[in-house]
C-alpha cells in the first residue's frame, strides 16, 4: 500500500530527523559544560 510507506517513511525521517536535533543540542550542552 502506498499511503502506507509513505507514513511509514514520514515517521522514519521524523524520527531521525529529531534523534538528530537531540545529538546536536547534546553536543552543544557537552562543549558548554
Amino acid at each position: 500500500d502506498y499511503e502506507y510507506a509513505a507514513i511509514q517513511l514520514y515517521l522514519l525521517a521524523s524520527l531521525t530527523r529529531r534523534h538528530t536535533l537531540y545529538n546536536n543540542v547534546a553536543l552543544n550542552d557537552k562543549t558548554i559544560i
